[in-house]
């Protein structure tokens, strides 16, 4: 019943981000948490098979498979085209990665929709004018008016989820753009979830009637441990 929750608690979760700009969903895997080895004649003679103990959590991970990309229309949108790659930003608890491509300028600097500065290749922020328009090459190169500007940094390396749809990450370094197997920026353009909605309805409706299957299961087992010790009380 527990593994059954936890599971749903990801699920919920996953669900919940479903429209959610850059989202990349959860999972979880589980494992019996001790096997027993049955043998007969009291576990003398030749083995008849195992026996779990139930399932227990053994590891957690977020599948950073690219989202379906959307036109917007909004030049200060942006896609990044490709399982890899991350833009920076500089969030209150430091630099932190984001596949939300949702962007604005506020204060006279490249932002996130949460006021969070996106950063170039050198990890500074990129200031704008808001009053002209923003042309963002698949390279990264920001311009106004014709003239270069920064040159956003995509980055990639080890993430760790931190809500919020940000990640931190301790190795990430910015991404050679040169590089013809680097990821591509698509502006005008959003990367929606990763999130399967059909997927996650089948996987909540199967874990609904597991967490019944094992609700009975131990009202079974509460049942014949009361009979028993009523039949040794006679």
């Amino acid at each position: 019943m527990l593994a059954s929750q936890r599971w749903m608690d990801v699920v919920a979760n996953n669900l919940a981000n479903l429209n959610t700009a850059g989202f990349k969903q959860d999972g979880i895997a589980f494992n019996d948490s001790l096997v027993r080895e049955l043998r007969a004649n009291g576990g003398f003679g030749l083995p008849i098979g195992s026996l779990g103990s139930g399932a227990q959590e053994t590891a957690e991970g977020t599948d950073f498979s690219e989202g379906s990309i959307t036109q917007t229309g909004n030049p200060l949108d942006l896609a990044i085209e490709g399982d890899k790659g991350m833009l920076a930003v500089q969030a209150p608890g430091g630099t932190r990665y984001t596949r939300d491509g949702e962007l604005a300028v506020l204060d006279g600097r490249l932002s996130t929709k949460d006021g969070y500065a996106v950063l170039d290749d050198s990890g500074s922020a990129i200031s704008l004018d808001p009053s002209k328009t923003v042309q963002i090459s698949e390279d990264g190169s920001v311009s106004q008016g014709g003239k270069p500007v920064a040159k956003l940094g995509l980055y990639d390396g080890s993430y760790l989820k931190e809500g919020g749809n940000l990640f931190s990450s301790t190795d990430a370094k910015a991404i050679d753009m040169t590089q013809s197997d680097a990821p591509r920026i698509k502006q005008g353009a959003v990367e929606g979830s990763n999130v399967s909605a059909t997927r996650s309805m089948i996987d909540m409706i199967q874990l609904g009637r597991n967490f019944e299957l094992a609700q009975k299961s131990m009202q079974t087992q509460d049942e014949l441990t009361q009979r028993l010790i009523e039949s040794l009380q006679s």
